[in-house]
């Protein structure tokens, strides 16, 4: 009985492991950007019976901006919280030739290789919290 339980116990913790791929947020380049993100949200998991692909939220950004600074703090939450759903960085004008300031920060999820959600200058008009970030991507279905 001990054995059995100690047994099913163990196949749990490696089946939450083998969905908990990422957990963290990656800096990615430009020349990266097809794989880490387009590509990547097309793949399907093992046990992922609607075939929806692998959500992966992209957040540009700019150093020394403070809005950029807090959204990025909710950014890393978010990522621990959600660790079937990929979570990348990258300096907004590295991805996008000539992106404005006032663009930044910027935050696109992507699901089967299409833009699902896109959120532009989040903390500009005013200060935000985690909830107002978490809330509009989960509409999305990203997080699993």
């Amino acid at each position: 009985m001990i054995a059995q339980y100690r047994k099913q116990r163990i196949t749990e913790s490696k089946t939450k492991q083998r969905r908990a791929r990422f957990g963290s947020v990656y800096p990615i380049g430009r020349d990266d950007y097809t794989r880490e993100v387009t590509e990547t949200s097309k793949i399907n998991e093992d046990d992922d019976e609607d075939k929806n692909g692998t959500g992966v939220v992209c957040f540009l950004y700019k150093d020394g901006l403070p809005r950029s600074e807090i959204a990025f703090k909710h950014i890393r939450i978010l990522a621990q919280r959600h660790p079937r759903t990929k979570f990348v960085s990258i300096v907004g004008d590295k991805c996008i030739a000539d992106l404005p300031d006032s663009r930044v920060p910027m935050i696109l999820a992507y699901r089967k290789g299409d833009i699902r959600q896109q959120i532009v200058a989040w903390g500009a008009d005013q200060e935000r919290r985690l909830e107002g970030l978490s809330i509009p991507l989960s509409t999305f279905k990203l997080f699993l």
